[in-house]
């Protein structure tokens, strides 16, 4: 594995939210825009309804908080950036 763990500007990650009955919530996406917001690893964030109605976009708190966790491995939660999947 590579010592490099951060996407390049124009990755974009979504993620299907389900509630406990296992129907679709929300979906999240996370867009890595250069010089949006240096300060959290330059991530858009965004949460979108099931008909794309915005629920929340921007630098929003709430992503940033949960992610944060994970700046070391660029804000993105589900697997070490250097390793294959």
């Amino acid at each position: 594995p590579s010592a490099d763990r951060s996407t390049p500007f124009g990755s974009i990650i979504v993620k299907e939210n389900y509630d406990a009955e296992r129907k679709l919530g929300l979906l999240a996406v996370m867009a890595k825009v250069e010089s949006w917001d240096p300060e959290n690893g330059d991530w858009f964030w965004a949460l979108y309804d099931q008909e794309g109605g915005v629920v929340v976009e921007g630098s929003v708190d709430g992503c940033i908080s949960c992610h944060s966790g994970m700046k070391s491995n660029d804000y993105v939660i589900i697997n070490p950036l250097d390793e294959t999947p």
